[in-house]
């Protein structure tokens, strides 16, 4: 029971420390801010968590797991790897849009340079992913650096995303508003080879790369 009680207050402090972190960052959130938005002591916190920057790590780590399982299941799931891979992109790119909490802890991991930090989350979610995808882009046919070609498309897609008010105010973001749109541009900029313009998430259609038919 104690137990019990122990794993949820710990759930709570790493929910609204997540919340203010990713409001105010690292360096703008203190022990004390979570300890008195949680309603709980400073002793319970460093019980649990020993520090801040432990604190700050653990509700990175526990987001972005979150994150990487509901979006890996569409990764992993049976199914051709064209239909897979845009659905999953599509997918990352309306959470990228409607979740704040992750796209703001992200872009502040990576503006303040991070390494440590950067390093756990990429082992603990990002890696798997970028694998999966490096493997759906090489059963496509991408030759050279697959591995590359894979981040690249990453790489694109959370730019975008980022970039999506600057890309309003230049008049050029009405064309990749929705998630599939993005998810679509994205794929055809990095594999122009294939067609991507008839695939809807979830659906059962086909890629076509010139005159042969890549399922999908």
């Amino acid at each position: 029971m104690a137990r019990a009680r122990g794993g949820r207050m710990q759930e709570q402090i790493l929910q609204i420390a997540t919340e203010l972190f990713s409001q105010k960052g690292f360096d703008g959130v203190s022990v004390r801010d979570v300890a008195r938005a949680a309603r709980v002591t400073l002793p319970t916190i460093y019980h649990h968590f020993g520090d801040k920057r432990s604190l700050y790590m653990e509700s990175c780590v526990q987001l972005f797991n979150d994150w990487g399982q509901h979006h890996g299941r569409l990764l992993a799931r049976d199914g051709a790897p064209a239909q897979r891979l845009f659905d999953y992109f599509a997918s990352l790119c309306h959470s990228l849009a409607s979740d704040r909490k992750f796209s703001s802890l992200l872009q502040r991991e990576i503006l303040e340079r991070d390494t440590a930090g950067i390093r756990k989350l990429t082992r603990s979610t990002f890696r798997v992913h970028f694998e999966q995808v490096t493997q759906l882009c090489r059963e496509l046919g991408c030759r050279g650096n697959v591995g590359l070609t894979a981040h690249t498309i990453f790489a694109l897609t959370f730019g975008l995303a980022q970039l999506r008010p600057i890309a309003r105010e230049l008049g050029v973001g009405k064309s990749i508003q929705r998630a599939e749109a993005m998810a679509r541009h994205v794929l055809g900029v990095v594999l122009p080879e294939l067609d991507w313009s008839e695939l809807r998430f979830g659906s059962a259609a086909s890629v076509t790369n010139g005159s042969e038919a890549v399922e999908a």
